[in-house]
């Protein structure tokens, strides 16, 4: 590894930031999020969201800058909020997937192995639409529900899932992402937690999606001024 200047290691919201089920996408490099401004990821919790509670999702980017790669990332949330009635929790993902429905990847000649992790596929784009954390199935002939958890991305034409496929497995298919809200969100609190984003190394301009969900707690607490929390990055 060589020269890392902190100033070239960024954050950058997605391309559709608007709270809805299109939430998510490619990283969006007009969208440069400033440390420190409110309102930066979420906007404020409304009084009746309170009362109610209230799950909201954000996805924003991590870009290495930096002409060396930034080797072994690692994130984790290293403040979570002063408030006592919600919390942070943050997800891995790659480039496709959205909050509230399933995105069908470019290619469609992935294959599924019957009851067995590795995927393939022929002009896929793995390494940049996919990462741990996504759930990916066989759109062509099963449905979300099938979904498995991505363990590992080795190239751009072959994948390793966290566990045994049991869907459809003839032949190639199209391949879905899952939503990302449907994902298994971590609460990693240091470096070395079990659950901390193991994003790897990000070369120049290469970047990880991490999609963040904020839980209200239902029963009317009382606002909390100025309320934040705090992602870091960190190399091996």
């Amino acid at each position: 590894m060589g020269v890392i200047t902190a100033a070239n290691l960024k954050w950058y919201r997605c391309t559709s930031y608007e709270e809805n089920d299109d939430h998510g996408g490619d990283i969006d490099l007009t969208e440069e999020i400033t440390s420190g401004q409110a309102n930066n990821i979420f906007d404020n919790v409304e009084d009746q969201e309170r009362i109610d509670g209230a799950v909201d999702y954000r996805k924003v980017f991590f870009r290495n800058e930096n002409v060396d790669y930034y080797a072994g990332t690692r994130i984790w949330i290293q403040a979570n909020t002063p408030a006592l009635n919600d919390k942070v929790e943050i997800l891995q993902c790659g480039s496709a997937a959205v909050v509230g429905k399933p995105v069908k990847l470019t290619q469609t000649n992935m294959q599924f192995t019957s009851a067995a992790t590795g995927v393939t596929g022929a002009g896929t784009s793995f390494l940049s639409e996919l990462r741990p954390g996504d759930r990916i199935y066989n759109g062509t002939d099963d449905t979300e529900s099938d979904a498995i958890l991505i363990a590992s991305v080795e190239t751009d034409t072959a994948l390793t899932l966290a566990s045994n496929y049991l869907g459809t497995t003839s032949g190639t298919c199209q391949g879905y992402v899952a939503s990302l809200n449907g994902g298994a969100f971590v609460d990693p609190t240091s470096k070395v937690h079990a659950d901390t984003l193991i994003v790897g190394d990000l070369a120049m301009n290469k970047s990880v999606g991490v999609c963040i969900r904020r839980t209200v707690t239902a029963g009317g607490a009382d606002g909390y001024t100025n309320n934040s929390f705090t992602l870091r990055a960190e190399d091996s």
